[in-house]
């Protein structure tokens, strides 16, 4: 099962690349779920996947996931949810640091719901993450 684009470079709100929305779900295009920023996308898809992983699990033993999870959160176009920005210590006349300060705050927060939903789903600790 794959979400993501082909391309690159894709606006994080509304997928598109040039004249085109770049965004894909399985084999087709991802009809109604481009428009969301990219970095809660991708963290509600994956949390889908080990919920409905889980529910495999216990309805035929299913034992093994690998997932593939490539976040372009830290990736032009700098955008960012207006909750993840604020102003950085470091360059603070610098709104171009201050985005992508907060698009890494965004990914954060994504891994995070995906390592939370691991967990509630009893699969951390035999979970390898390599980062």
């Amino acid at each position: 099962m794959h979400l993501g684009f082909l391309k690159g470079g894709e606006d994080h709100w509304n997928q598109h690349s040039g004249d085109l929305v770049d965004l894909w779900h399985g084999e087709g295009p991802a009809w109604g779920l481009n428009g969301t920023y990219s970095g809660y996308m991708y963290a509600r898809f994956a949390t889908a996947v080990v919920t409905n992983f889980t529910a495999a699990r216990k309805k035929d033993g299913t034992s093994k996931l690998f997932m593939y999870l490539p976040w372009h959160n830290t990736h032009t176009p700098l955008e960012s949810p207006p909750e993840f920005l604020y102003p950085t210590t470091l360059k603070p006349d610098d709104p171009n640091r201050q985005t992508y300060n907060a698009m890494a705050r965004c990914l954060d927060e994504g891994v995070g719901n995906v390592t939370d939903a691991l967990r509630s789903a009893g699969m951390w600790d035999s979970t390898l993450v390599i980062w």
